[in-house]
């Protein structure tokens, strides 16, 4: 049983990953970053794992069919903790169906959703100066690849924020801050 799952969502560059990281520890939650994991599991032998590569490598979202086999497979990895946090999961409204499935597997109790708001211009420049500050810059982040995350991005993953925002558990954050401004509004609107 997974009693709470907070799931992180936002535009490619947005500090999922940073704010998510940070708030794992306070809230005592394991911290899944989903295109983390997918990295690591393209790095495979097998047929889905080369498929998943090039699906990575070309900025495209993982297929739902897929997901539906690898999320499964990263859960059951994770130690036992008070919750978890979704960092990019779902990325998509095919993939609401794994998380509900999930969700009702390991009677959630308490499920959230943050949605970290940036504008497109300080997203590309945040993305670019991942290099310049000796950050790890990663096969996605060329200027080609990083126009067609965000095309997937505005297409696939937007609709979701409308999909939580319906089911009311969606919490919008202005995630134009500096990052310890984004974290004190996350913790305040989490009544942390």
């Amino acid at each position: 049983m997974i009693k709470n799952v907070l799931v992180v969502l936002g535009p490619p560059g947005s500090g999922k990953g940073t704010q998510g990281k940070m708030l794992a520890p306070i809230l005592k939650y394991n911290y899944l970053s989903m295109g983390q994991y997918l990295r690591q599991f393209s790095e495979g032998e097998s047929e889905l794992s080369q498929q998943v590569k090039q699906t990575i490598d070309s900025g495209r979202i993982i297929r739902d069919e897929w997901m539906t086999q690898i999320f499964p497979t990263a859960i059951a990895g994770l130690p036992d903790a008070d919750g978890i946090i979704l960092d990019g999961f779902p990325r998509d409204l095919g993939q609401t169906p794994i998380l509900e499935t999930f969700l009702r597997e390991h009677q959630t109790e308490n499920f959230k959703v943050l949605f970290l708001e940036v504008e497109k211009e300080d997203l590309i420049k945040r993305i670019t100066q991942r290099e310049s500050q000796g950050g790890e810059m990663r096969a996605d982040d060329n200027p080609e690849i990083i126009s067609t995350r965000f095309e997937e991005y505005k297409n696939k993953t937007y609709p979701l924020k409308k999909y939580f925002e319906d089911r009311g558990v969606l919490i919008t954050v202005n995630g134009n801050q500096p990052i310890e401004g984004t974290h004190q509004e996350i913790l305040r609107k989490l009544g942390l």
